[in-house]
Parts: structure tokens; sequence; C-alpha cells
């Protein structure tokens, strides 16, 4: 009978593991710091475009909306807002939870395109780079449920009508939709900035001691025909994308273009005042 036998092989001294040094880790973290740093602002860049072209697609659909509101009213563009006095409560019923402009004493524009079906989606009446709901937004256009931040063109395209007076405005008055901004990224301008060149028009975002907010985005801007408050720089059209306004035309296009070129200092007989109904 064959013997079996076991060979056991000694095994020499382990080798210790490799780790990293201190100063090996330390360099690691120094590299991970340094690409972050540079990745960070690349990033940043291309949220806030991204950011730019949702809000120009939300300008874009706008105006469509408003095309369509045209076709059914006869030519007649919705109010900047107009009073509920002289209105029953049956029409347009208020809900402070669900409007757009929480206002218990006039519609709004967005609301009107939104409760005629032109434009349901609330969330299309914001830009996407606004930060805070606009509990602060000016002439009444606050909300506590949208950020808000495209604005209708004041008193050109979006009129007032208070208790029955005042009058909508015509697109038949409008003497070349192509060249006439119906829509723009609307808020609030530093006074510091509003008499500077609109290239320069800094939005303002500083804490409003007597209103308790913070500077949010409006319903509205005003042209230069609201010359008694144009200057005060509550509501203007402001170069809030990378140096650039998103703008909407009666027509129906939008595109995102510099604020100077919509010639805010021109007099409206001039062809380069994009913000006149007439030139």
């Amino acid at each position: 009978m064959k013997s079996v036998f076991w060979v056991v092989k000694e095994r020499g001294p382990r080798k210790p593991q490799s780790a990293f040094t201190l100063i090996e880790l330390l360099v690691v973290i120094a590299i991970i710091a340094i690409l972050a740093a540079m990745l960070l602002p690349a990033l940043s860049k291309a949220k806030e475009k991204a950011k730019a072209i949702s809000c120009l697609s939300n300008s874009k659909q706008v105006i469509l909306a408003t095309r369509m509101y045209l076709d059914d009213s006869r030519g007649i563009f919705m109010p900047l807002h107009e009073s509920r006095a002289g209105h029953d409560s049956s029409w347009y019923p208020y809900d402070p939870s669900s409007f757009v402009v929480v206002n218990p004493n006039a519609l709004f524009w967005q609301d009107r395109l939104r409760l005629d079906k032109y434009a349901p989606a609330s969330k299309v009446f914001d830009c996407p780079s606004m930060q805070w709901l606009a509990a602060a937004g000016a002439g009444g256009s606050q909300s506590t449920n949208n950020t808000l931040g495209i604005g209708i063109n004041y008193p050109e395209i979006g009129s007032l009508i208070t208790a029955g007076v005042g009058a909508s405005i015509r697109e038949s008055t409008v003497a070349k939709p192509a060249d006439c901004l119906a829509f723009a990224d609307a808020g609030s301008a530093t006074l510091a900035t509003a008499r500077l060149n609109a290239d320069l028009w800094v939005e303002d975002k500083q804490y409003d001691v007597v209103l308790g907010q913070i500077g949010t985005g409006c319903s509205y801007f005003r042209s230069p025909s609201d010359s008694l408050l144009f200057p005060t720089g509550d509501a203007r059209a402001l170069p809030r994308h990378n140096k650039r306004v998103n703008a909407s035309f009666v027509d129906g296009h939008a595109a995102a273009v510099k604020n100077s070129s919509l010639g805010w200092d021109l007099p409206r007989t001039d062809s380069g005042a994009l913000w006149a109904r007439t030139h």
C-alpha cells in the first residue's frame, strides 16, 4: 500500500501592502480640488444657458398663445390687466391658489390666456432663471405661485382697463409686426443702472425693507411711451441671459437679442425703436 505524503511549503515573510502616504493623499485631494474649480464655472454656465433656452421657449409659447388669442378676439390684444370692478363673481372667478398673478382686484394677461386655454400651463409665464416668487412684483403683479419674469410691453401692447374705462390695443395699429416688441424678460432694474445703456441694466435683487421682499420678476415692462415712470426702472426689459434679453415680437417670432438693439433711447418715429407700435 502506497504511502501518501503531504508536502507543506513554508511561506516566506509577507510583503507589506502598498498604501498612500499622507503626502500622496494630499496631492490627490489638491488635484481633485483644482479640477473641480475648473469644471464648476463651465457647469454653471451650461446650466444658465439651458435656463436661457428654456426661457426663450416659454417666450415663444406665450407669443404663439397671444397669436391664437388675437385670431379669436378680432385682432384685439388682451390688456395688461382689467379691473374686476363692473364684473360679477362669475367673470373669471378668482382663486389665489391657482392664479398666476395673485391680485383679487384685477385679471392679468397671464390668467386670461391660461383660463381661456391658450396657454393652460401656468409655468410658461416664468423665466427659469428667476430664483424667488414674485411676491414684490411691480404694479400689482405680485405672485405667491410663480416667479414671473416674462412681461408684456406696456403701454404699447398691454393696456389698462379700469371699471370698463380704457381700450385694448388692436393689432391693426401695429405698423410692422416683425419689428414690434410684444414680450421680453421683465423685472426691476437698479436705480443706479436705469439711466445707463440698456445693455448695462442690472436686475434689482436687493432686499426691499418697505415691502419685505427681494426684487423679483414682473408681468410687464415699461416702454419710453410711459414717460412718467419709465425713468424709475421699476419695470424694465432686462438683459438677464448672458447680457441678452429674450424677446418675442407681434408677428410670432422670438429671439435672444442685445437689449440696446430694441432702441430704448430712440424716439418712436425712429425705425429702430422696436418698443413702439408705430414708427
